[in-house]
């Protein structure tokens, strides 16, 4: 008996030991020139360091977050760094300094997440010099990583609208690419889609290849629906080739308009603003005659978070509702995506809106 309880004992002393020996670690640290000058042209410069304290080699993913003190702050999700068991291994890039920052305190983050273990560190860089703008137009950033040493290269510039009207038959942006491979071997490089409102994964991943100093530019029209929300959206493409990533971000305004050829006192329409909203947004909407009324938020599971309204009988004409961000309960829900529907006599709207803390 004392035999299998000692062979029981080392056995659980064995697995103990590799659930240790295969803990994931991850370490990361990121360095900024603390004031930089705008100007046209000008770029500030950053460093950082990633490293793989674990006994095994690993994929981390990487994520930065840039908060320019306007809105929410951008997301850059999920770029894959391969790093060997006790590697280290560094980045520098460098990132626009127009003459309208001048005068705002940019915050960069990074996250490292390898299995379980997730690092993180932040630092601020403050742009100073003659402003030419309001601080409120900048709507745009963008971020070029390089390793030293590598011969990996590339380029790249992404504008849009900075607004588009739905407005049924014209509800396009217009938007603009150029990608270059700077360096001196044909390559391919991953462009990923992502749009923040829609969550943080990419939408689509297009490969492209590009040759030595070759540049492939493209005009385009960016689909805006009407049944999108009004709102600020930030969209961001990033491209990665080897050990270079460049990703921009820019921010789109959707404004509403005439839905359905025109909105009418027959038409039946409903909007929130602000979108997105903390705490709390604002649901109007127009009946086009008396009845019956069911306003109903849900969230992307489709489960009810909160009724706003009940079978309750409105007159024809505008209606608003408010909703502080809480459910049934008189709790606070968390930060995403939920919907409201508004159920009349005279038809039923399903719209989104995001809550962002």
């Amino acid at each position: 008996m004392k035999r299998a309880l000692s062979l029981m004992a080392v056995l659980l002393l064995l697995l103990t030991a590799q659930s240790v020996l295969a803990d994931d670690c991850v370490d990361v640290d990121i360095e900024l020139t603390p004031q930089v000058t705008v100007g046209p042209g000008n770029f500030g410069e950053g460093f950082f360091e990633l490293t793989n304290c674990g006994d095994t080699a690993t994929l981390v993913n990487l994520s930065f977050s840039v908060d320019i003190g306007i809105g929410q702050p951008f997301e850059i999700h999920a770029f894959p760094v391969p790093v060997g068991a006790g590697e280290t291994i560094s980045r520098e890039f460098r990132f626009p300094a127009p003459p309208v920052a001048a005068g705002v305190s940019v915050t960069f983050c990074v996250t490292a997440t390898s299995g379980t273990a997730e690092a993180s560190d932040c630092a601020t860089v403050t742009f100073v010099g003659a402003s030419n703008g309001n601080p409120g137009e900048f709507r745009r950033f963008g971020m070029q990583m390089i390793a030293a040493g590598s011969n990996d290269c590339i380029d790249f510039d992404f504008e849009i609208s900075d607004t588009v009207t739905t407005t049924p038959g014209d509800f396009f942006a217009d938007a603009y690419f150029e990608l270059t491979n700077c360096g001196d071997t044909a390559t391919m490089v991953s462009l990923a889609l992502s749009i923040d409102v829609l969550g943080s994964e990419p939408l689509v991943t297009i490969p492209v290849r590009v040759g030595a100093g070759e540049t492939v530019s493209r005009h385009f029209q960016f689909p805006v629906p009407p049944a999108v929300p009004p709102g600020d959206y930030a969209i961001t493409i990033t491209a990665t080739a080897g050990d270079a990533m460049v990703s921009k971000t820019e921010v789109v305004t959707v404004l509403a308009g005439n839905l359905g050829g025109g909105v009418t006192a027959n038409t039946l329409t409903a909007v929130n603003h602000p979108n997105p909203f903390n705490p709390s947004t604002q649901i109007s909407f127009n009946l086009p005659r008396a009845g019956s009324v069911n306003l109903t938020i849900y969230n992307m599971l489709g489960q009810k978070v909160r009724t706003l309204i009940a079978d309750d009988y409105l007159s024809a004409g505008e209606h608003t509702v408010t909703w502080d961000g809480s459910n049934a309960d008189g709790g606070h829900v968390a930060s995403g995506i939920y919907l409201y529907r508004l159920t009349t006599e005279a038809g039923t709207l399903t719209r989104k809106m995001l809550l962002a803390k």
